[in-house]
């Protein structure tokens, strides 16, 4: 099938991606920065005792595998597969019939994106994740394309499962990335759509599945990793007062009792930052978590790592971790109005930094007012129309999946990092630098 890329589109292209690799390089470097997280991973036991441990051993092997000392070799690896795979995906979206303006609008948006400009150097499975999402973004595009099934079925199985294998909050992308090769599909008014839409859900599945049934069979726990009990019990023991440890189910309320007791005395210690007093002069979770959200993120490694992580004990992480989630649902059922407060503060957190932090999206924005403005200055509204139909809905879906499936877990079970949230509006910016390039091609055309 021919190529629907031009060679100078290509040469601009590799241009593109060779000035950033060289900017990245002489702003930052590629020097491994190790993150805290970063031992936890290479601290897994060998299996089948470390399906136990608290991290999954797939990026401990991955960091093994890389040569060079103190991982030095990490960043360039891993900043290079994020570059090429941004290629693939332009590519793909040529194919599928996006616009090169559309196509290029997507490229420039990761590019320019925080998650490279920011985790490139990161020694954590946060940006090879990304990597892996967007390869297999690739996959869903070619097919929405028309491009043979079996072989990108495949590949976006296996890419999209060793990506939420490495950062589980991806797991949503199992039902929405076939999802959006449903909708790019549909508009291409291709046919059996239905039927290959379950095929990539169960291929997206087949990896968590296997997983899961290694580890059932180890431990006797059904899941990628022993940790969402863990990472859920930091929102839990913000929310835990003596009415609420008091409507546990009655072997829940010692671990309950436990957390409010190290809770109360971090606060007092200066430790962890406590519920601030409200306009009636009460302590208030609701108001906080609705108005001051921020508070409650800042101090939600202390709360879950320094405290709650000392309370284990003589018990098995596994085990541990699945008392925490049952702690954690049952502390939310018994207070669902501050669970409601902690998913819109989360919300509104994740939405503003996903707009006004995400610097592509902010000097996409921009462009796109100075070009809209120069238009309208020149009275050329008109002549400011798509390249091609599908290009705007393509981005939209595109974008929106993105958002949903890297994000939403990250406000439900816990609070939205800047890393999650870097990751979730990758695609934002596409937009707004679409519509900055349409309207500038429509004043080159139309002339003064």
């Amino acid at each position: 099938m021919p190529d629907p890329m031009s060679r100078g589109e290509w040469r601009s292209l590799i241009l593109a991606v060779i000035a950033v690799a060289a900017c990245l390089g002489a702003l930052g470097g590629y020097a491994p920065w190790i993150s805290p997280d970063t031992p936890g991973y290479l601290a897994v036991a060998p299996l089948p005792e470390g399906w136990g441990d608290p991290r999954h051993p797939l990026f401990g092997w991955i960091l093994r595998a890389v040569p060079g000392r103190d991982h030095a070799a990490f960043p360039a690896l891993q900043t290079g597969l994020f570059l090429a795979a941004s290629l693939a995906l332009h590519h793909a979206l040529r194919a599928y019939g996006a616009s090169r303006r559309a196509a290029g609008s997507v490229t420039a948006a990761l590019l320019g994106s925080n998650l490279l400009l920011l985790w490139h150097r990161a020694v954590h499975p946060e940006f090879p994740a990304a990597v892996l999402a967007l390869a297999a973004l690739a996959c869903v595009v070619r097919l929405a394309a028309g491009r043979p099934f079996l072989i990108h079925a495949l590949g976006f199985g296996l890419s999209l499962g060793l990506g939420y294998i490495l950062r589980p909050s991806l797991l949503p992308a199992v039902l929405l990335f076939p999802l959006l090769y449903a909708l790019l599909a549909r508009l291409r008014g291709a046919e059996g759509i239905g039927r290959r839409t379950a095929v990539l859900v169960l291929a997206a599945a087949l990896p968590f599945l296997a997983n899961s049934a290694l580890r059932w069979r180890a431990v006797g726990d059904f899941n990628i990793v022993s940790f969402g009990g863990y990472q859920m019990s930091g929102m839990a023991g913000l929310m835990l007062t003596p009415q609420v440890v008091a409507s546990l189910p009655e072997d829940l309320r010692p671990l309950g009792q436990a957390i409010l007791d190290v809770r109360t005395a971090s606060e007092k210690a200066g430790e962890v930052i406590p519920t601030p007093v409200n306009s009636q002069g009460e302590r208030s979770f609701v108001s906080t978590a609705f108005g001051y959200y921020d508070l409650y993120a800042r101090t939600y490694d202390d709360l879950l790592q320094r405290k709650i992580g000392h309370l284990q004990g003589n018990e098995s992480w596994v085990a541990f971790n699945a008392r925490l989630m049952r702690l954690s649902l049952a502390t939310i059922r018994a207070a669902p109005a501050s669970y409601a407060a902690w998913l819109a503060g989360g919300t509104m957190r994740f939405t503003g930094r996903l707009l006004a932090s995400n610097l592509a999206f902010v000097l996409g924005m921009a462009a796109f007012l100075a070009a809209y403005a120069a238009a309208l200055w020149r009275r050329r509204l008109p002549a400011a129309v798509a390249a091609r139909p599908d290009d705007v809905p393509a981005l939209v879906c595109l974008s929106a999946i993105t958002v949903v499936a890297a994000g939403a877990l990250t406000v439900v079970t816990t609070f939205p990092a800047a890393r999650y949230i870097d990751t979730a509006g990758l695609f934002l910016p596409a937009l707004p630098i679409y519509g900055a390039l349409t309207f500038l091609s429509a004043l080159r055309r139309t002339g003064p």
